[in-house]
Parts: C-alpha cells; structure tokens; sequence
C-alpha cells in the first residue's frame, strides 16, 4: 500500500467520523 494513499484514506475516515458526531449532535 502506498503510504500517502493510506494516510489519506485515515483522514477521509476521521472526517467522516467527525461529520458523522456533529450531525447527530444537531439533531438530538
């Protein structure tokens, strides 16, 4: 694996993940 293709795939997970938090925080 190519380290920079994983090192983005981590950032892309960690963006979603975070988007994920702040959308559920919005809706409770």
């Amino acid at each position: 694996m190519d380290p920079v293709f994983t090192y983005t795939m981590k950032v892309r997970d960690y963006e979603c993940d975070t988007q994920g938090h702040v959308n559920n925080a919005n809706y409770q």
